[in-house]
């Protein structure tokens, strides 16, 4: 028979969640979710201070336990990047959410018979866009659908191609 469980309470112990966290997240091994819970019910889950007894857990429950983990370490890196690096985690984080919402117009548009899109919305998600882009060039970080490893675009100034195409003259601005 299963203890019953009081509101708020813990249904696995703190050696539990860390032995299946390890196994999932920094196991040299590492393994899924599912697999790490059928090593527990069999029990051959180890820690620190030796193996740990059977146990039965739920997937859907440690599955949060890994994602708020993960969620935790990502943003302790960030954290501890500082200054340049957490600006670029933050913008490329930002870059991916402009390509979802992209996505997200492009899906309704397929939906809807005739569009369903407006101009307004088109031009406040490129202007999101935009805004994102830049924001993305000025902490240095890849330009949206470019490969992992190239590396931001520089200043058009900073060539000299850059530096002659500002120095042209341009057409003076209308007077209104």
């Amino acid at each position: 028979m299963t203890a019953e469980v009081r509101a708020f309470q813990r249904r696995y112990q703190p050696r539990q969640i860390a032995a299946v966290l390890a196994a999932v997240i920094d196991g040299p091994d590492r393994v899924s979710i599912p697999e790490a819970l059928r090593l527990a019910a069999a029990g051959a889950l180890k820690d620190d201070a030796g193996p740990l007894p059977a146990f039965i857990g739920n997937a859907g429950t440690f599955g949060d336990y890994v994602a708020k983990e993960r969620r935790r370490r990502r943003t302790a890196e960030v954290v501890t990047a500082g200054g340049e690096n957490a600006a670029a985690a933050l913008a490329d984080r930002l870059v991916v959410l402009g390509e979802r919402e992209v996505k997200r117009l492009e899906n309704r548009s397929k939906q809807r018979k005739g569009g369903g899109i407006t101009p307004a919305e088109i031009r406040e998600t490129a202007g999101m866009i935009r805004e994102l882009v830049k924001l993305a060039k000025d902490a240095g970080v890849r330009a949206p659908g470019a490969a992992k490893d190239e590396a931001a675009p520089a200043d058009p100034a900073d060539t000299p191609e850059g530096a002659i195409a500002l120095a042209l003259p341009t057409a003076p601005a209308p007077i209104v």
